[in-house]
C-alpha cells in the first residue's frame, strides 16, 4: 500500500510502501492455537532474515536472540540489529523476517520495505528550510496499491496543514482503507514524504492501522 505527501508549493514526495497481508477472519481464528503466556514451549528461540525473497524455513541469515515470550530488535531496544545493505542495488527492497518458537514452530513471515539510496545523492538533493516555513508544510496525502499511479492519481486522504501528522491510532486522525476488494495474500501500501527534513526539523511519518475485511493483518 503507497502513501504519498505533498507541501505547500506543489512538491510531491517520495514513495514509502508497506506490506499488507491480507486473510481471511474466518481461517485465521480457526488456526490460533491457544496456549498460556508461562507455556516455554512456546517462547520465540530463534530468528532469521532474508532480502527480496523467502530462501526457505531455516535458511535466512540467523539473528541471536534470547528466549522470551516477545522480544525487539533494533533502537531503541538493548537488542541492536546492524543489516548490511552494501551488496543490495538502488532501490526498493523487501526485508524478511521469521521467527522460530520452543517447539519448533516457524512463524509467517514479516516483511520491511527498505529503500536503498546514494547518501551522496540524497544529501545533494535535500532542501534546507525553516521548520517554520509554511511553504514547505504537508498540506496533501493520497495512498494506492501494488503499483504507483502518479502523482495525483491516487485515492486523496483529508489532512490538516502541518509540518508533519500521523495517522491512524493513536493519534486523533483516524484512519479506515478498505481491503474487501483485495485479493488474498501479500499486497504493498505506500507511505511517503515530501523529503527528509532538514536538520533539527521533526520528521514526518505516519502509522497506519488496517480497520477493514475480510482480514488485514
Amino acid at each position: 500500500m503507497g502513501l504519498r505527501l505533498k507541501d505547500a508549493s506543489a512538491r510531491w514526495g517520495a514513495i514509502n510502501w508497506l506490506p499488507v497481508q491480507v486473510q481471511n477472519a474466518a481461517g485465521l481464528a480457526a488456526g490460533v492455537a491457544t496456549s498460556s503466556l508461562s507455556d516455554t514451549n512456546k517462547w520465540l528461540v530463534a530468528a532469521e532474515y532474508f532480502w527480496d525473497s523467502d530462501p526457505g524455513t531455516g535458511n535466512g541469515t540467523p539473528l541471536s536472540v534470547a528466549a522470551a515470550e516477545a522480544f525487539t530488535l533494533g533502537a531503541p531496544g538493548t537488542n541492536l540489529c546492524n543489516v548490511n545493505v552494501s551488496s543490495l542495488p538502488l532501490g526498493l527492497h523487501q526485508l524478511g523476517l521469521r521467527l522460530k518458537d520452543a517447539s519448533a514452530h516457524w512463524g509467517a513471515m514479516n516483511w520491511l520495505p527498505v529503500q536503498v539510496q546514494n547518501a551522496a545523492g540524497l544529501a545533494a538533493g535535500v532542501v534546507t528550510s525553516s521548520v517554520s516555513d509554511t511553504n514547505k508544510w504537508l498540506v496533501a496525502a493520497e495512498y494506492f496499491w501494488d503499483s504507483d499511479p502518479g502523482t495525483g492519481n491516487g485515492t486523496p486522504v483529508s489532512v490538516t496543514a502541518g509540518e508533519s501528522f500521523t495517522l491512524g491510532v493513536p493519534g486523533t486522525n483516524l484512519w479506515n482503507v478498505d481491503v474487501s476488494s483485495l485479493p488474498g495474500g501479500s499486497t504493498n501500501w505506500v507511505c511517503a514524504r515530501r523529503m527528509p527534513p532538514p536538520a533539527g526539523a521533526p520528521s514526518t511519518g505516519c502509522r497506519l492501522p488496517c480497520r477493514a475485511r475480510p482480514w488485514c493483518w
